[in-house]
């Protein structure tokens, strides 16, 4: 899945950022492709990667101070009308009963290997009530019984 957009670029994309993109993947593919060399060379390949990632982020922010690029607000939050359903509620009681749990298996004089497990279960079971919790927001907001909220009190052209 490719990652979420941050700007709408009204006119195209702009040729030096997908430049500096397409440069950004060769050179990933070269710093991977290093690790046979010497370590000088994967010195070089991650500086290089990082300068054209400082370049990428002072050119989109001169985009967004001349109107080349508009940016997309990420949303905060969900926003509930009254409460939060029951499946969200208990989502949530979930979770803290399992990092409960998990601290159990930590401090409680119990085998390390029985404690080992346990914490392993919940490391796994924490990934899964939040995949819930996502997936469970997610179909609250499309059928319109929960609202993203958005912060449009970031002044983003002066920065």
């Amino acid at each position: 899945m490719p990652p979420r957009p941050t700007h709408n670029y009204p006119s195209g994309m702009p040729a030096p950022l997908v430049l500096i993109e397409i440069a950004a993947g060769i050179i990933g593919i070269a710093w991977v492709v290093s690790f046979s060399f010497e370590w000088h060379y994967r010195v070089i390949a991650g500086s290089a990667f990082l300068l054209l990632m400082v370049l990428h982020s002072w050119l989109v922010k001169s985009y967004e101070r001349t109107g080349r690029a508009v940016r997309i607000p990420k949303a905060e939050g969900v926003s509930y009308v009254g409460r939060p359903p029951a499946l969200v509620r208990r989502l949530r009681i979930a979770f803290g009963f399992v990092v409960a749990l998990m601290l159990l298996f930590g401090f409680a004089p119990m085998p390390l290997r029985t404690a080992h497990d346990g914490i392993i279960a919940c490391v796994l079971s924490l990934f899964v009530v939040g995949f819930l919790h996502f997936f469970a927001e997610r179909r609250y907001v499309a059928s319109g019984r929960a609202m993203e909220k958005y912060d449009l009190t970031q002044d983003i052209t002066h920065r």
